[in-house]
């Protein structure tokens, strides 16, 4: 087990989920950060999923990336979105702090927003570990890739994907500002064309097997997309 590379996850992932929160909001008032129980709550989640992140380094091994991968097009969106979710990471709390396109029904937007994080958090962890040791963060083939039609993956094609979104709406409402659902909507047009060129190459790699799991799915939405 590669115990350094767990330790980096886990480092890496209290840094930038927690770290740049509180830098936006001002590490001059950290007590005022933590009045709120749903910040709280957030602060005690990113804690958890640090572990998380840790276990997954441990059982997972760092991308085996082949030549079928879209090496251009896909750098250039992981790029993208990590950059702009580590500005929003800093922005959405500085814009609670502020009052900044705040949501109304404070307390019960805040507490919606952890239930999100929580249950999305979930689904994103719970589709890497259905994936295993064929989950790569590009659109890629692993040596001897087989198609995962089991667990979340019986109900819809893409639960990361999903899980992903839910997580960005979530934080955005523990903060209590309307300011993150503009990247949440960025972010779902990112993930449509990445979808599709995912499907594609599954599509191709597998064929028959494939089109039989995609009548039978949705993309995103149980029953309905």
């Amino acid at each position: 087990m590669n115990y350094t590379h767990a330790g980096i996850h886990f480092i890496f992932t209290l840094l930038v989920y927690l770290g740049l929160p509180l830098v936006g909001w001002g590490l001059g008032d950290l007590a005022g950060f933590f009045a709120s129980p749903a910040r709280l709550g957030y602060a005690a989640l990113t804690g958890l999923s640090a572990f998380l992140a840790a276990y997954q380094g441990l059982v997972i091994p760092e991308d085996r990336d082949q030549a079928q991968k879209r090496v251009n097009r896909q750098t250039v969106f992981l790029v993208v979105v990590e950059l702009l979710g580590m500005g929003l990471l800093a922005l959405v709390p500085l814009c609670d702090r502020s009052g900044i396109a705040a949501i109304s029904g404070a307390a019960a937007t805040r507490w919606l927003g952890l239930v999100l994080t929580l249950a999305d958090g979930g689904l994103m962890f719970g589709s890497v570990l259905a994936l295993g040791r064929q989950y790569s963060a590009r659109v890629t083939l692993q040596p001897e890739h087989c198609l995962v039609t089991s667990g979340l993956y019986r109900f819809i094609r893409h639960p990361r994907y999903l899980g992903l979104l839910g997580m960005v709406l979530g934080f955005t409402l523990v903060f209590n500002t309307w300011v993150g659902a503009a990247a949440d909507l960025a972010l779902l047009a990112g993930l449509l064309w990445r979808i599709s060129d995912e499907e594609n190459l599954l599509r191709g790699e597998f064929g028959q097997e494939w089109e039989d799991y995609a009548r039978r799915t949705k993309r995103l939405i149980p029953g309905i997309w």
